[in-house]
């Protein structure tokens, strides 16, 4: 995958992402149906709108057709307002606005609609983080940043989107960020902070609605909703069923109880990453380990957590002359 216009994110970076490099080796679930004979690359371009950068960025050379619209630390509300309530940090310097004027410059036809795949990250997720403390209600960070949001995935529509995957947010209550910020008696039936992953399920139900609503509006595209929430939450429910023997600490990171400190992050020169991050969820506190991003991704291609299932755009697009 080619990253485009990335920024070198800081070690203190308060942000999480779902990484597609799984998703363009192979776009063909085994579930699907289709015969060998059709085996082909559906798409000529996949186009993915995220938060950050992967954390593990290279790539085989067969899955370099995809292309990262990515801004370390980047949100979902312009950055404005974020200056405006005194909330202005240097590692959130655009939003997704920026990511769009991007693409605008990047995209040489709106042909290139017709072949591409969208797949829009879990965007919002910085936006909590950065409020976190402060006097700005979650309530008013959900109605602005699903309002930009839904604005965002407009345009991509308008300007001839026809494939689109939507991501929720994912149960964040379950970082190691947010576990050693928050109280101890504020758990969930996962051992995670309950009020954290309450507040991103809220978002979800109504980036729902207006998913459900633009699909109503452009009833010639195919919007998929991968249930972030739900794949997340169903691994920490089993977390051995999938290989993980830590659900909680830190992969790279110092510290207890979590391997994680807010002020001491890793990429700095004291802290050390684990000899098998196989087994671990989390990366460095605010990052998912390689492993797991692999698990959520083939919950979403081969699994149930797609609505509709990712296999019915695949087939949509594979009947398009």
């Amino acid at each position: 995958m080619a990253t485009l216009f990335s920024t070198h994110s800081s070690s203190q970076n308060i942000l999480i992402t779902f990484t597609i490099i799984f998703l363009t080796s192979s776009l063909l679930p085994s579930s699907s149906g289709i015969t060998e004979t059709d085996q082909r690359r559906p798409f000529k371009k996949i186009y993915a709108f995220t938060a950050t950068p992967s954390p593990t960025p290279a790539t085989p050379a067969n899955r370099t057709y995809g292309v990262n619209f990515a801004v370390a630390g980047s949100t979902a509300i312009n950055h404005a307002f974020f200056v405006k309530n005194n909330l202005s940090l240097d590692i959130t310097p655009e939003s997704i606005q920026t990511q769009m004027m991007w693409f605008d410059k990047y995209l040489e036809s709106e042909e290139a609609f017709d072949d591409a795949l969208f797949w829009v990250g879990e965007i919002g997720v910085n936006d909590y983080a950065y409020t976190l403390g402060s006097t700005v209600s979650g309530d008013t960070i959900r109605k602005l940043a699903i309002n930009s949001f839904t604005e965002f995935l407009q345009g991509l529509l308008k300007k001839g989107a026809k494939y689109v995957v939507v991501e929720a947010l994912p149960t964040t209550g379950c970082l190691p960020l947010a576990m050693t910020l928050a109280p101890s008696d504020d758990r969930d039936d996962i051992g995670c902070v309950k009020s954290v992953n309450n507040q991103s399920n809220a978002h979800n139900l109504v980036l729902q609605s207006k998913v459900s609503d633009l699909r109503q509006q452009f009833p010639q595209a195919i919007i998929v909703y991968a249930d972030y929430w739900n794949a997340y939450r169903t691994v920490m429910q089993s977390p051995e069923k999938y290989g993980f023997k830590e659900s909680f600490k830190a992969c790279c990171g110092t510290g207890e109880p979590y391997n994680f400190e807010v002020f001491n992050t890793c990429g700095n020169p004291s802290v050390t990453a684990c000899s098998n991050p196989a087994q671990y969820i989390n990366w460095d506190g605010v990052h998912l380990t390689e492993a797991m991003y692999k698990v959520v991704a083939d919950m979403f291609i081969d699994g149930n957590l797609c609505n509709p299932p990712f296999k019915t755009l695949l087939e949509r697009k594979l009947r398009q002359p």
